[in-house]
């Protein structure tokens, strides 16, 4: 009977608009991190629905235990930062690093070492922090009005406008998002390894046979392909590492193509 009481029109306005703004700025930001790390479109969806399954389960579960609105929501410099650190993994790994981390997460919350550590830590230093994840993105979007103009300036129009009429946090959050989604889609591809240059020496299995050279990619939009000396090495793929086997000594060109057609190229050669 008290939740009935306590249920009111203004109450359920300001849910839907804390939900509203939270997934319309944020979301995007997910779906360049997914992409970033291989996912299909299905697993794509499939992520979302966990992040607001969970996310609806604890918001209430919190709020009832303590009779106090608590949102549940995710950390939005933590997906920003998924856009380049899970580049070039498996998507099998990166799920295992999530597992890992929100065990980490759980353990630290239990053992209260992070609220003492958050009390020692000034507020200034927290924001330059969080600053340093998200530098990269608002530097990048000077980059992206090369290409998006329309699309990026509009934002900035909109920051301009909306200042003093809206929430500056409010303003702040969904223009910063805005902004990084497009920065992170234009990135290329780009092969991280082997580098430009790189003289290959490969190892022996058990079998004395010689092993495999491993590629791995970064950026771009899935799937992609790869190729030898313009000829490609097997169908497309969602995933930024592969592995090539030489047909002989010398020196080779690899090459990847992403979805749009953006293409990066190394020289390497092989000794053995």
């Amino acid at each position: 009977m008290r939740l009935l009481q306590d249920f009111s029109l203004s109450s359920v306005v300001a849910g839907f608009v804390a939900v509203l703004v939270g997934f319309t700025s944020s979301a995007v930001i997910v779906f360049e991190a997914a992409r970033a790390a291989g996912a299909s479109p299905a697993q794509t969806a499939s992520w979302l629905w966990a992040l607001g399954l969970g996310m609806g389960i604890t918001t209430l579960a919190l709020s009832l235990r303590y009779r106090v609105p608590v949102l549940t929501a995710w950390s939005t410099p933590g997906a920003a930062l998924l856009i380049t650190s899970v580049a070039g993994l498996p998507l099998a790994q990166t799920i295992g690093a999530f597992v890992l981390t929100g065990l980490l997460i759980v353990a630290v919350g239990a053992s209260g070492v992070f609220e003492r550590l958050m009390g020692r830590l000034p507020m200034a230093l927290a924001a330059g922090m969080l600053a340093g994840v998200l530098l990269r993105f608002g530097l990048d979007a000077f980059v992206a009005m090369k290409t998006q103009l329309p699309l990026a300036g509009a934002m900035f129009a909109a920051a301009v406008y909306l200042r003093g009429r809206l929430s500056d946090a409010i303003v702040a959050h969904s223009v910063a998002n805005g902004l990084i989604a497009v920065s992170a889609r234009e990135r290329p591809p780009q092969i991280v390894y082997p580098l430009e240059g790189s003289v290959l020496e490969r190892g022996k299995g058990p079998d004395g046979q010689a092993l495999p050279v491993v590629m791995k990619m970064q950026a771009g939009r899935a799937p992609f392909r790869w190729l030898v000396d313009g000829k490609p090495m097997r169908e497309s793929t969602r995933r930024r590492t592969g592995e090539w086997h030489p047909e002989g000594i010398g020196q080779s060109t690899l090459t990847v193509i992403d979805a749009e057609g953006r293409a990066a190229s190394v020289n390497v050669f092989i000794l053995n």
